[in-house]
């Protein structure tokens, strides 16, 4: 447990290591408190969707330990009021990792969402990416390209769901605890359904379990578990 202090209230990021204590460290980190803003709202993809695949990848890494040094972090203080500022669960862990070799981060964001329906935020992303909403994404920023191609390459090797990535200015994809590693000049990068731009269900209280699609969602957890032990 990592104990910290936000709003004058303790919360705390939940860890768990794997691996040998030395060498490069890959990070793997899903928020899992709810957005409540509005209410007290059921959160199934935004994020349990995200932490259910943490729990799957430390199953999976129990059996199968790494070869290097991977590290699981559930993060408390991602949703407002908390996002953005130094108060974030990542922003804590990131701070944590001063002075240590770390390869990179996976941040699992909404994992769980897929529909025939898929928006973009412009007619440019209308032409280079699909009109269904049937696929799993992964993005990053220049600086993050390396480990874009590797995350992509695992998960398309582990199959049983299409993968698209995405490369550019980081402020276009900055909305999830990724954020706090590039601040620390980490390379790390966003696995998500797309988030708001697929799923109509976002931050309501009718982002419940039984909108999302099993299968598809252990097919991502397959291809992040290959990308965590092929590195």
């Amino acid at each position: 447990m990592q104990v910290f202090d936000a709003r004058r209230r303790a919360y705390r990021n939940v860890i768990a290591r794997f691996g040998p204590e030395r060498g490069s460290m890959l990070v793997i980190g899903a928020h899992y408190d709810a957005f409540c803003e509005t209410g007290d709202l059921p959160a199934a993809d935004d994020n349990a969707s995200g932490t259910a695949g943490l729990l799957e990848l430390a199953r999976l890494l129990g059996h199968h330990p790494p070869r290097v040094p991977l590290v699981l972090v559930a993060f408390s203080t991602e949703e407002p009021p908390f996002f953005g500022s130094d108060q974030m669960g990542s922003a804590v862990h990131a701070e944590s990792l001063a002075n240590q070799n770390v390869a990179g981060m996976i941040c699992l964001e909404m994992i769980g969402y897929y529909s025939e329906g898929q928006t973009w935020p412009n007619w440019v992303f209308e032409l280079l990416y699909p009109s269904r909403g049937n696929f799993i994404a992964v993005g990053g920023g220049w600086k993050d390209r390396h480990l874009v191609r590797h995350v992509k390459r695992a998960m398309s090797g582990a199959g049983g769901i299409p993968v698209h990535s995405f490369t550019g200015p980081r402020e276009t994809l900055d909305g999830s605890d990724q954020r706090n590693y590039w601040n620390r000049g980490i390379p790390a990068v966003l696995v998500t359904d797309t988030a708001f731009l697929r799923n109509p269900h976002y931050h309501t209280r009718n982002d419940t379990f039984d909108t999302l699609d099993y299968v598809k969602m252990a097919r991502v957890v397959d291809g992040v578990f290959n990308a965590a032990v092929t590195r």
